[in-house]
């Protein structure tokens, strides 16, 4: 008789290889909350499965240039935005105004910090880059493209789960 292994047994496995162990259950659903189906950098989760959230505006947390950052600005951004504090449509996360005018420029300012471009990472490895891209909207092979672009941008080796 062949028993499946439980849950639990698979975390246990994992954990004795040294891998990363993600939630994918309790993680999917924060992380399908992206701003835009043109956003491609969702969150950064460290390899033992820590996410960093927090309730701060993008535009509150640009390094300065003579600082040395250790990337906790870019992770910070990218959590909230997978954890859904920020979405396209406004209405889940916090803001300071109920302008439109406002509105629309925090949204323009969010969605530059997350164009993959525009988003000058200095992450020391190793960590977790999880892409997420709404269902229908992103191909996987667009998904694995721009993971490859990321890849080559940050000059290191990472892992990588595009749901």
């Amino acid at each position: 008789m062949c028993v499946e292994p439980t849950r639990e047994d698979r975390a246990a496995k994992h954990r004795q290889n040294n891998f990363m162990l993600l939630n994918i259950e309790g993680t999917t659903s924060l992380l399908a909350q992206v701003v835009t189906p043109k956003t491609f950098l969702a969150a950064l989760i460290t390899l033992d499965g820590r996410v960093v959230a927090f309730h701060i505006h993008p535009s509150a947390i640009v390094a300065d240039e003579d600082e040395q950052s250790d990337g906790s600005d870019q992770a910070k951004i990218a959590a909230a935005i997978a954890s859904g504090l920020w979405r396209e449509d406004c209405y889940q996360r916090p803001f300071s105004s109920t302008s439109k005018t406002e509105v629309a420029r925090e949204v323009r300012n969010l969605d530059a910090v997350c164009e993959l471009g525009q988003l000058r990472l200095n992450f020391t490895p190793p960590f977790l880059l999880v892409l997420v891209g709404k269902t229908g909207s992103v191909s996987i092979d667009t998904l694995s493209m721009k993971a490859q672009l990321l890849q080559d941008q940050l000059k290191g080796p990472f892992s990588n789960i595009v749901f």
